[in-house]
């Protein structure tokens, strides 16, 4: 037993630094990452919509990012993601699906990050906003339309 006591703290001791030196490159792999502008930041256009303004031809500034739960009341979430940066006012805006179904967006902006309109009732906030339907809305196959102010199309999900 004596003779395996060197070779189990060399063990140890070798075990030791090659945690340490994969975590050091992994920082430093991570920081560089952490400083590098996001791949989308070059050409996401920086806007400022009023309601009413019309978007210009071929801007995104706007996407479904998913649909959660769809069919069960209690998570049913439509996920919003802004797509570039400047406010951008929904009020007036539509999402709307198969049956008829359209949640109207109240005078919200939305500058950066995401949105969350959930089928069952809550109370509204910056980042969440809730239909008060009784029932849930979505189904799987059914496509969700994101509708301006205008009406236009910005953007449309085929939910799983």
């Amino acid at each position: 037993m004596k003779k395996l006591i060197p070779y189990l703290i060399v063990n140890i001791i070798v075990s030791a630094l090659t945690t340490l030196a994969v975590l050091f490159f992994w920082d430093k792999a991570q920081q560089a990452n952490l400083n590098a502008p996001p791949p989308s930041a070059a050409q996401a256009p920086t806007v400022t919509l009023r309601p009413g303004t019309p978007i210009p031809a071929g801007t995104k500034l706007i996407e479904i990012e998913n649909v959660i739960g769809a069919g069960d009341l209690d998570n049913e979430v439509v996920m919003l993601k802004r797509v570039g940066t400047g406010e951008l006012s929904l009020a007036g805006w539509k999402l709307s699906g198969a049956g008829g179904k359209t949640f109207i967006f109240p005078t919200v902006s939305l500058y950066e990050g995401g949105l969350m309109v959930y089928s069952r009732g809550g109370e509204n906030s910056a980042i969440e906003l809730f239909w008060g339907q009784a029932k849930a809305v979505w189904q799987s196959g059914a496509t969700v339309q994101l509708l301006d102010s205008s009406g236009a199309l910005q953007d449309s999900y085929l939910i799983p």
